[in-house]
């Protein structure tokens, strides 16, 4: 485990990585020389003979995750693994938490930061009021960012495809706010590049707001307007006034609307 405000013992940074190799029985040759090898993947190489308590916060998180990685674990829990670790190294502990897998440890990981889980996750969960739900936030999307007619989509179902204004491409996740998407009755005559009907699924009260969540599964509209298979919600969060004014009513045929910039893209890298 590394902890979010890990302990380094009162030596070397050497002999700190070393320590959890030494403890399992490992001869201290051989436990230097996984120990090394552990701190050139983190990039501290350089710093194998410091005194360990005197690192800052992120060299000591590095360093934790060096210990860690030597003695080569079936499971890696790893504490917020990027608080306090500057932007020159950030990639780098990226890259060796999405390894891991591939040699044979299990990653289960803590953050605070949605964008960290959706880069390093395969899944992801939420721990609300104490107990752990299989849920994200709403209208969040993973697939594979293509390029379609000179610009990038990505296919959340077979023959749906989200429109997005980013330069990145391959895999990634995509969060549209549900405050930034619009229900219309007749098809929208906008510039949003996402247009897609349906019928109101679900309908509940949140303060001075109402939850709408679309089921964009069900054609609304014979007008040309694009329906996406059945099974893929779309949500928007609108005024009380605003549901009010519409009269809106369960089951009743809409169309949500979004613009690409309002979808957020995490993961992807540049072509």
């Amino acid at each position: 485990m590394v902890h979010e405000r890990p302990w380094m013992f009162h030596t070397t940074v050497l002999e700190n990585v070393a320590y959890g190799l030494a403890s399992r029985g490992v001869g201290r040759r051989e436990a230097q020389r996984r120990a090394a090898e552990a701190l050139e993947r983190v990039g501290l190489a350089h710093a194998a003979g410091w005194f360990a308590p005197a690192l800052s916060a992120g060299e000591a998180r590095r360093t934790a995750l060096a210990r860690a990685l030597a003695v080569e674990p079936d499971l890696a829990i790893l504490d917020e693994p990027l608080a306090d670790v500057d932007a020159q190294h950030r990639a780098g502990v990226e890259r060796i938490i999405r390894e891991l897998p591939a040699r044979g440890t299990t990653v289960l990981l803590t953050t605070h930061r949605l964008e960290t889980a959706y880069r390093l996750a395969d899944r992801c969960a939420s721990l609300i009021g104490g107990s752990l739900r299989n849920s994200l936030p709403d209208n969040h999307f993973s697939g594979t960012i293509a390029e379609s007619g000179g610009e990038p989509v990505m296919a959340i179902a077979p023959g749906c495809r989200l429109h997005l204004a980013t330069p990145l491409r391959g895999p990634a996740h995509v969060v549209i706010d549900p405050r930034t998407v619009i229900l219309s009755r007749e098809p929208a005559h906008t510039s949003a590049r996402n247009s897609f009907a349906g019928r109101i699924a679900v309908l509940a009260a949140e303060g001075d707001r109402v939850r709408v969540t679309v089921d964009v599964g069900v054609p609304a509209s014979p007008r040309g307007v694009p329906a996406l298979p059945r099974g893929v919600p779309i949500v928007a969060l609108i005024t009380d006034r605003s549901f009010r004014e519409m009269n809106l009513q369960l089951g009743e045929p809409v169309s949500a609307v979004f613009k690409t910039v309002a979808l957020e893209v995490y993961g992807g890298k540049p072509p």
